[in-house]
């Protein structure tokens, strides 16, 4: 696939993701609470809290994804995805850059990188009937040596 066609390709799904139509009726927004016994994490994180809820709201061009503690409370920090396919500072974790897209209504995909370099990738795919959504990662962690090992998290949130 020549440059060409592949930026052709982007312009079309980053136009599609940003048409007012398209937001109507958006499956990604809402409540969502992680199912531990569907999820599978190869290895499992060193920090893995007891249950995990995000609450998803339309912002701008993309989401505002923010997380709730296991009591209900929210303030456990946000994060904002914009959907144009360009990169985005980060702090924290190894990466320094993201970037996401939709694919179509039910599916959008992230990229992680550090200095260019993509080591993290994310789909997030929503349930055709609306009521699960599948988060699947695959990439790199950094050990507190500097080492990197990989990682494959299938992560299953039910919709509230």
């Amino acid at each position: 696939m020549n440059i060409k066609t592949l930026t052709l390709i982007t312009a079309f799904i980053v136009a599609f993701a940003m048409s007012p139509a398209h937001a109507e009726g958006d499956p990604v927004v809402g409540t969502w609470v992680v199912n531990n016994a569907k999820s599978k994490l190869d290895p499992p994180p060193n920090n893995v809290s007891g249950s995990a809820t995000a609450k998803i709201e339309k912002m701008g061009d993309g989401y505002k994804i923010v997380n709730i503690s296991p009591e209900g409370k929210a303030g456990l920090g946000y994060t904002v995805l914009t959907l144009d396919g360009k990169d985005y500072a980060l702090g924290g974790g190894p990466e320094n850059t993201t970037s996401y897209i939709r694919i179509d209504s039910n599916n959008l995909i992230s990229f992680n990188k550090k200095n260019g370099e993509v080591i993290r990738m994310q789909r997030m795919k929503v349930s055709s009937d609306g009521k699960s959504m599948e988060v699947n990662r695959i990439g790199y962690n950094q050990n507190t040596e500097g080492k990197l090992s990989t990682f494959h998290h299938v992560v299953i949130f039910e919709k509230q």
